[in-house]
């Protein structure tokens, strides 16, 4: 299963209507060295890219047309790089947290994240 992110560490975005889908921007944590903190905006820049394509195909998939092989493939692939970038934050979160350098965590590879067990 997926490791995601601490509630604290996300916020809605979007209109609030009923039945509208709300999509999530991840912030980046609080951090007052400007290095580790220019790493975590890079990361959390591509988690967002990818949840918006991720995004993009779920509202494709919805629409009556469906997905092709390949877009559901990509929709795959999404799916893991979302888990080995949220793996990564979460590292370098412990990392922080035991006053070790965040930046020495390493992105893992998708076979060892993907069979985590929870």
């Amino acid at each position: 299963m997926a490791v995601r992110p601490p509630a604290s560490r996300q916020a809605s975005s979007g209109g609030g209507t009923k039945g509208t889908r709300r999509r999530r921007v991840l912030l980046p944590p609080r951090d007052d060295n400007p290095r580790t903190m220019n790493d975590d905006n890079l990361y959390f820049e591509r988690i967002n890219a990818l949840s918006e394509e991720e995004e993009r195909l779920y509202l494709q998939a919805g629409d009556g047309r469906g997905l092709s092989d390949a877009e559901r493939a990509r929709l795959h692939q999404i799916k893991v790089d979302l888990d080995r970038m949220y793996d990564l934050l979460h590292q370098r979160d412990a990392r922080r947290a035991a006053g070790q350098d965040p930046s020495a965590a390493e992105l893992r590879p998708a076979d060892i994240v993907e069979h985590y067990d929870q």
